[in-house]
């Protein structure tokens, strides 16, 4: 393998690890500023305990590799990808539900879930025209 390769390898396989400590240090931010510092900590504590999972494990798990980015090659980009589309599939139909509950309920929560879906229709029908125009 080249070398610029396995430099680039070593890179992305840290991105995910790192941007769990981001958001880690996100949660305790906010839980500060909110006077609410026990969920800061707990945010950071899942946070930093998931990317210490994905470090210690992404070579002795493939699923635990991909998790962390890990998509090496045609075949983890295809689980990767069938992963993706299952994940965006579940959240239109809770999206959906969602939007409808809240619409018969009256909970007043229907903006946010009729947004949400209307975002995510949106992006469908732009990525799909996209795709098909790209390749």
């Amino acid at each position: 393998m080249p070398e610029s390769t396995q430099k680039s390898d070593r890179t992305e396989s840290w991105i995910v690890p790192i941007t769990c400590v981001v958001i880690g240090v996100a949660y305790l931010t906010v839980g500060v500023f909110r006077g609410d510092v026990t969920s800061g900590v707990v945010g950071l504590a899942i946070m930093l305990a998931y990317g210490a999972v994905l470090v210690l494990f992404r070579r002795r798990s493939e699923a635990v590799a991909l998790l962390g980015g890990g998509a090496s090659d045609e075949r983890r980009a295809a689980i990767t990808s069938r992963s993706h589309d299952t994940t965006g599939q579940v959240l239109v139909v809770v999206l959906v539900a969602g939007m409808f509950w809240s619409l018969a309920t009256d909970n007043g929560h229907a903006g946010v879930f009729v947004a949400l879906a209307a975002i995510g229709g949106f992006t469908f029908i732009g990525s799909t025209i996209w795709h098909s125009v790209r390749g």
